[in-house]
Parts: structure tokens; sequence; C-alpha cells
């Protein structure tokens, strides 16, 4: 398998395939806890965010299919999406986040019981993973030239 897969592909597909992984379980874990009304920690509750994570999962999962298959472009392509993805999701959160701390800071009535764990769910704790992909992204691209 990794025959097929050219060398300066290598670290991203081992990296998708562990993003892949890691998205779904959280996705699907955080869905669960929402239907059933359980509160992990660091997972969160909701649905809609967990089937976000879900549907990034898919596409992390096709891109290692298209490495799988010789498609070495395809695959880098779809995990360079899905770390877009990952990265508007991040920034989504960090926004929130700021806005919820801000209200707790300012003393406002809705925010008086506000934690800070509250807001960590998996969204914020899975970017790093992304990272590497981004790093690569953007080591590999052209340079202009004047």
């Amino acid at each position: 398998m990794f025959e097929e897969i050219r060398e300066h592909y290598r670290i991203v597909f081992v990296n998708v395939v562990l993003n892949s992984i890691a998205f779904a379980l959280a996705g699907v874990l955080q869905t669960l806890n929402a239907i059933m009304g359980y509160s992990i920690a660091f997972v969160g509750n909701n649905l809609l965010e967990g089937l976000v994570l879900v549907l990034v999962a898919f596409v992390f999962m096709h891109g290692v299919k298209c490495f799988v298959k010789g498609q070495g472009v395809d695959g880098y392509a779809l995990a360079v999406a899905g770390a877009l993805l990952v990265t508007i999701l991040f920034l989504l959160h960090i926004i929130i986040l700021a806005t919820n701390a801000l209200g707790f800071a300012l003393g406002l009535e809705d925010w008086a019981e506000w934690q800070l764990a509250q807001d960590l769910n998996a969204s914020i704790w899975l970017f790093p993973f992304a990272l590497p992909i981004i790093r690569f992204y953007r080591m590999q691209r052209p340079k202009k030239t004047n």
C-alpha cells in the first residue's frame, strides 16, 4: 500500500488516516451524547456539531481512499479541504468562546454560571491534529517569482 504513495505524500497520508479516525470518533461520541443526553468532558453534546465532525471525517476518509487507489494528488486535495474545514470550525468556536468569556467578564446575567470547560469541545482540541496538513501545504506551494 505504501509503495503506491509517493514519498512526499506519506506524512500527509498517515496524518489523514489519524484525522479521519479521530474526527469520526469525536463526531459519533458527540452525536450520541446529544441524542442520549449524556455529557462527556471535552466532547460536547451538540447534535449539529457532531454531524459536522462526522462530515469532516468523511472528507478525510475519502482522501484516504484516493491515496490508497494511487491518486495522491486527489487525496492531498481532500486532505487540505478537510484541514480547511477543521480550521473554520476551530475559528468559529474560538469566536463563540471569546463572546461567552466577554459576557462572563461583563457580568451579564445569562453568563453568571458560565465556565470555560463548557466551551472546550472536540472542534477545539482536534484542531492541532490538522496543523501538519496545513503546514505541509504551505511548504509545498509554488513560490511566486517576479
